[in-house]
């Protein structure tokens, strides 16, 4: 029996021995794994600043582009715009002088009728030339309000109708 004990006391020790020494491997490695992640970590975060840096950077590049586009666009926009504003006053006042041609005779008729009531008014004395063109102005807003009225009528109503 004493052979036995001995034997297990011998056993019991040599796996204490081993439990310990696997226990200092342990600490070890985890002592070495833990100053490769700190070494990993400054890496790391040394890269993740230069990438920051660059980020920044790019951030920035990105927004002086669209800046520059955004100027640009604005400038030919205006100029495209001014052009098409000289344009239209042309056509507008070629369009304006079509239409008074095609009144001809009416125009030129009303006219002359405009030119011989106020020669008419002047004809008389002061105190009635008050009266007699608040009158008269009284009768063109009336004819220009039933104008205006019309114009609104046409605008409207679908061409061909």
């Amino acid at each position: 029996m004493i052979y036995t004990v001995s034997r297990d006391n011998a056993a019991s020790h040599e796996e204490a021995v081993n439990a310990s020494s696997e226990r200092a491997v342990k600490r070890r490695t985890e002592a070495a794994a833990s100053s490769k992640e700190d070494e990993a970590y400054e890496v790391t975060s040394a890269q993740d600043q230069s990438v920051s840096t660059k980020a920044k950077e790019a951030g920035r590049s990105l927004k002086d582009l669209a800046s520059s586009a955004s100027r640009k666009t604005r400038a030919v926009v205006e100029e495209k715009a001014g052009k098409i504003k000289t344009h239209s006053v042309d056509l507008n006042a070629a369009l304006d002088a079509k239409d008074i041609r095609n009144l001809g005779s009416h125009t030129n008729k009303l006219s002359a009728e405009f030119e011989e009531a106020i020669v008419e008014i002047r004809k008389e004395p002061y105190g009635n030339q008050a009266k007699l063109l608040a009158s008269y102005k009284k009768l063109l807003e009336g004819q220009l309000a039933v104008v205006e009225t019309r114009l609104n009528l046409a605008s409207r109503l679908k061409p061909g109708s």
